[in-house]
């Protein structure tokens, strides 16, 4: 076999590391994840401010 080339290997590390298929049950899978932490955020800041605003 011949050795490779480098415009062979600079393909298969962008393919191997760079490229990485996300299947759309990810994303929103994600997109699940952080509007869920972002309302228990949002519920802990409220919680905060008031306490903060009746002592």
């Amino acid at each position: 076999m011949i050795p490779y080339t480098l415009p062979e290997v600079l393909r298969l590390v962008w393919s191997l590391v760079w490229q990485q298929i996300v299947q759309h049950a990810q994303v929103v899978a994600w997109s699940l994840f952080r509007r869920h932490h972002q309302a228990v955020a949002q519920v802990y800041h409220y919680k905060r401010r008031l306490a903060l605003n009746t002592s």
